[in-house]
């Protein structure tokens, strides 16, 4: 019987993994960087440690990351101003299920815990959730699992009875090495097949959860 969800937000909840690359390629383009979005598409999932590990074991120490990182975060607020990130496809449908079983809602995500709650807050749904662990209360980012055993013990709840949900290479990696069940919810990056068949299950939306958790009724 599940008894919690736990959520990745970027591109699971939230259609925000598309501002994030096109915040690259602004990046990208303001400062005639010899690169495509390659890195940033396999930052994905990433917490910021493990994302500036990952630019500076390509480009080198020198690699101005956090600059870049700067000027792409500045993007990304201006079209959060301007523009509304979309929640995700079956959220409001499957939020409704959840509530009505009386199952907890939880988010662990990579972006910091502040950062989250004003995206969620922002995107109209952290009324929603029960609790968040954001990037800034881990010391190792996915695809460690240490998020999401961290926010399985944030429900009160054991791992048998936690759901992880999760879009991403890394985020999958990461709920399938905490040992909690882990669902794919495709976004806009293919995950490799060895990944996701060894998921618990894939669904189109976040809608098809509803049939997972039904189905581990029986």
């Amino acid at each position: 019987m599940i008894k919690a969800v736990i959520f990745d937000m970027d591109g699971t909840l939230l259609d925000s993994e598309k501002v994030g690359l096109l915040a690259w390629q602004y990046v990208i383009d303001k400062f005639h960087l010899d690169m495509d979005l390659t890195l940033p598409i396999a930052s994905i999932g990433l917490n910021y440690n493990s994302m500036v590990k990952l630019f500076l074991d390509k480009f080198g120490d020198d690699f101005p990351f956090e600059e870049y990182w700067k000027c792409g975060k500045e993007f990304f607020a201006d079209y959060k101003r301007n523009n509304a990130i979309d929640v995700k496809k079956g959220f409001f449908e499957l939020s409704d299920y959840l509530k009505s079983e009386g199952i907890g809602m939880y988010v662990a995500t990579s972006t910091y815990h502040d950062s989250a709650v004003e995206n969620l807050t922002a995107s109209g749904i952290i009324s929603h959730f029960d609790g968040i662990v954001g990037g800034d209360e881990i010391t190792k980012g996915k695809p460690d699992p240490e998020i999401f055993l961290k926010a399985a013990k944030l429900t009160g709840f054991p791992k048998e009875e936690c759901l992880v949900v999760e879009d991403s290479n890394n985020g999958i990696k990461a709920g399938i090495s905490s040992g909690i069940r882990t669902v794919y919810i495709k976004d806009i990056v293919d995950v490799p097949k060895e990944t996701t068949e060894k998921a618990y299950a894939s669904c189109a939306d976040l809608s098809g959860i509803i049939n997972v958790i039904e189905k581990l009724k029986r």
